[in-house]
């Protein structure tokens, strides 16, 4: 099972209300307890509560990357932190990836590039601390294993145009607060495909074996 206790379920109900919903963490510290609140606030990539003005895309995953990581490096770390945040990540690719609608990375403001960037450093940084076995790691790692069928596709696809904008890309200074994180591979990804067709076609990705 996925082991959430009743306080990591109550998180994992509310963990949008501080970003979307102008819901403060006192509110639910006093509503629910203050471990629920923490636990929210841990998967709460922008604290200012204000939905209609968040902090730039990239500045905001980011800083949550760190604040994470600053979390887990500490001893005796919540672990319904990260199995709430794994959920949630999990729940979000799922939806994308099952999506038979067109193109659903079209709905992301940092496009298939950014989408596969977030993801995919946030598996790298949950699935180590969920524990062996963990049905929710597998699970996401059959999730990311299923993006990146896509995102070779895509490049393979993309070809000398991407190796050409990443070219161009690479002489540009990182954005403040980068850190060790480099987002111009992945913008090259989307600027590359605005130059031909748009889409990811979710259809012809190959399948993988259960």
């Amino acid at each position: 099972g996925w082991h959430l206790d009743v306080q990591a379920l109550s998180a994992a109900l509310l963990h949008d209300v501080v970003e979307d919903c102008k819901v403060s963490p006192a509110t639910i510290a006093h509503r629910f307890g203050e471990r629920v609140a923490d636990i929210v606030m841990a998967c709460t990539d922008d604290t200012g509560g204000d939905p209609d003005n968040k902090a730039p895309w990239w500045q905001r995953k980011v800083a949550h990357l760190v604040h994470l990581e600053g979390l887990f490096a500490a001893a005796g770390h919540d672990l319904g932190v990260v199995r709430v945040t794994a959920a949630d990540k999990l729940s979000n690719l799922r939806s994308t990836l099952d999506s038979v609608e067109g193109d659903p990375f079209l709905r992301f403001k940092a496009g298939f590039g950014g989408f596969i960037w977030y993801h995919q450093s946030m598996g790298e940084l949950l699935i180590p601390h969920l524990g062996v076995p963990s049905v929710l790691g597998r699970r996401m790692q059959d999730a990311l294993d299923e993006l990146d069928d896509l995102l070779i596709a895509e490049r393979r696809r993309l070809g000398d145009g991407l190796v050409e904008m990443q070219r161009r890309l690479a002489e540009v200074p990182l954005p403040v607060g980068s850190g060790v994180h480099n987002p111009w591979g992945w913008f090259a990804l989307d600027l590359a495909r605005s130059k031909g067709a748009k889409t990811v076609d979710l259809t012809s990705r190959p399948s993988r074996e259960a």
